[in-house]
């Protein structure tokens, strides 16, 4: 196997994950209950879902990527809010380089009122110190933007219908800047129910995977002392 450094990596899945938080803000229609029925277009049910409302909002998800020819699967879980408008997401990532196997955790979260993103990674159980920096929406660290208000999936088509977790959806299919995207929205309600993309960033690519698992349960997100 090519050797190939932490840091290497670290900077590698920052892009991706970069990547993708940015084309959440384009890509993604919003979250929440019972908009009012639209005529069953792709662009239609993007619409109505775009003008849904949510206090709350769980979600699950995995990563899946390779650098260098080194596979690297995460998975994670998060919650994004209305009000205040935040969002929160964990992110395991194990990785093994040249032999030596690392178990790394990013905590991610930003609070759009005051522009902000907290992050804090821990490595083989040593948390670092939480960091904080200007959220940058050109360099993709809008990370509540992820479950935005957007309907910016371009030529979305009407693929057909699945069911997921149970629920008949509407399965969308359309890019946003060139990159490969898939939206389940819920037939009863037009709630979102998954969202798929395929990033490459910076020579890497990742397959992304987001389930809903909730909505409006009660969840808050507390920013961290720094």
């Amino acid at each position: 196997m090519r050797s190939l450094s932490r840091s290497r990596v670290a900077l590698s899945l920052t892009c991706a994950l970069g990547a993708l938080i940015a084309l959440g803000g384009c890509a993604l229609p919003a979250i929440g209950a019972k908009p009012t029925p639209t005529p069953i277009t792709a662009k239609g049910i993007l619409l109505g879902a775009s003008n849904a409302k949510y206090t709350d909002v769980t979600f699950t998800l995995t990563f899946d990527s390779a650098i260098q020819g080194i596979a690297i699967k995460g998975t994670g879980t998060g919650v994004a809010t209305s009000n205040p408008k935040r969002f929160e997401m964990t992110l395991d990532l194990p990785i093994t380089v040249a032999g030596q196997s690392f178990d790394t955790q990013q905590h991610i979260i930003t609070d759009e009122a005051t522009s902000k993103t907290y992050t804090q990674t821990t490595t083989n159980g040593q948390a670092e110190a939480w960091k904080v920096t200007a959220t940058d929406t050109s360099s993709g660290s809008d990370y509540s933007s992820l479950l935005g208000s957007s309907t910016g999936i371009d030529a979305p088509v009407l693929a057909g219908e699945d069911t997921v977790n149970g629920v008949m959806c509407y399965h969308i299919t359309g890019t946003s800047n060139s990159t490969p995207v898939e939206a389940w929205v819920s037939k009863s309600d037009l709630r979102l129910q998954k969202v798929t993309a395929t990033v490459t960033s910076s020579g890497t690519t990742a397959t992304i995977v987001f389930l809903i698992t909730g909505y409006d349960t009660g969840k808050t997100i507390t920013l961290p002392t720094v």
